[in-house]
């Protein structure tokens, strides 16, 4: 149920963002100005807003009681490697030099980042195609 009610979200939300960021400036980062609520610094706030894509994902595939194909595994495995990154890393490379991030933005942003992730791996826990050795 909640997967045929994420995708249309995330769907529906996509133009509106995308118009809406014509008008509106993302408040972070370089962007960064008051006016958005209470904020965390720079680091905290990427950290916790990327966490659930990594997170979400590896638990609807694990937790979904299948096996995993090969080509689920893969796929699984490039997203961990990306949000690993992003979620892990990135946050202590940038320049954070006091710089502070709206909680506001970082709630968005994790409520896209679980239903990204739960879209993404009910999809590969439940329509796990087994490949043919050529395949990949």
């Amino acid at each position: 149920m909640l997967f045929k009610l994420s995708l249309p979200a995330i769907f529906a939300a996509t133009p509106l963002v995308f118009a809406a960021l014509f008008f509106i400036r993302a408040p972070y980062g370089r962007h960064y100005h008051g006016g958005w609520g209470p904020t965390v610094s720079a680091r905290a706030g990427w950290l916790l807003m990327e966490m659930p894509a990594l997170v979400v994902i590896a638990l609807c595939v694990f937790l979904a009681g299948r096996g995993v194909s090969l080509l689920s595994f893969l796929l699984l495995g490039l997203w961990e490697i990306h949000y690993l990154y992003r979620t892990c890393l990135f946050p202590f490379l940038i320049r954070d030099r006091g710089k502070q991030f709206p909680v506001l933005i970082i709630l968005f942003a994790a409520l896209f980042n679980s239903l990204n992730g739960y879209a993404n791996g009910t999809f590969l826990a439940s329509a796990s195609p087994v490949p043919t050795p050529g395949f990949l």
